[in-house]
């Protein structure tokens, strides 16, 4: 009865399950992984920089944008993608975390501000809420 309802998709598999958790987890794990690789690449001089020339934005604010969206998608993901009082306030949390850090650099925190980064980072974090296509709507306050 159970693999006639999992078939039905009424009742998941656990292959399903496995499945559904690996594909919500991959995308911000290759963002992490791209913007690291980024970063080690074709910045780190002490590593040897590969020679090749990117533009500007992907060198230096893009590794910010795919972190940005790592972190917001992580947090969509970690709060099972419910949208409920307290995950907002996670999930914006982390959106907005990320923005300070980088205006922070105008003044107070160590680093360049670039007006670049703040719209690479907007516009990859505001991709961290959408790529996760099945937000799930509770009216549930916890």
């Amino acid at each position: 009865m159970v693999k006639l309802l999992a078939k039905l998709a009424i009742v998941p598999t656990i292959e399903g399950l496995l499945y559904r958790t690996l594909k919500l987890i991959f995308f911000p794990a290759v963002a992490l992984l791209l913007g690291t690789l980024i970063y080690l690449v074709f910045r780190y001089e002490a590593l040897g920089a590969s020679g090749i020339a990117l533009p500007h934005w992907v060198l230096y604010s893009l590794p910010d944008g795919l972190w940005m969206y790592a972190f917001v998608a992580g947090m969509v993901v970690l709060w099972n993608r419910k949208v409920t009082f307290a995950s907002v306030g996670w999930i914006v949390g982390a959106y907005l975390l990320g923005l300070l850090y980088e205006m922070a650099q105008q003044s107070f925190v160590p680093g360049t501000y670039d007006g670049t980064d703040m719209l690479v980072m907007a516009l990859m974090g505001a991709m961290g809420f959408l790529h996760i296509k099945q937000i799930e709507l509770t009216t549930n306050h916890t």
